[in-house]
């Protein structure tokens, strides 16, 4: 018998169903028999990073071992300074 935890889960997670990712550039070239493929999903830049984000990326103050802010404080700061607003107004 296989062991499942589904019946635990509450009823809207029950009902999803498990994430395709999308098929690789040179896999989907390969069954469409077509080349210089440009993928548009999954988050993918076919233009690559902008120089100002390598750039940024080389910065000694980059902390890319923990999380960001989720709530985006530093960036409410800001729109709200530029805007002149209260940041919770943002």
């Amino acid at each position: 018998m296989k062991n499942t935890f589904l019946h635990l889960a509450v009823s809207g997670v029950q009902g999803l169903n498990p994430y395709q990712p999308g098929k690789p550039i040179t896999e989907l070239e390969r069954e469409l028999g077509i080349s210089n493929i440009l993928k548009l999903a999954s988050n993918e830049n076919p233009m690559g990073a902008s120089k100002a984000v390598l750039e940024a990326l080389k910065g000694d103050d980059l902390e890319v071992e923990v999380y960001p802010d989720g709530n985006g404080f530093m960036l409410k700061q800001a729109i709200a300074k530029k805007l002149a607003l209260q940041q919770d107004q943002i």
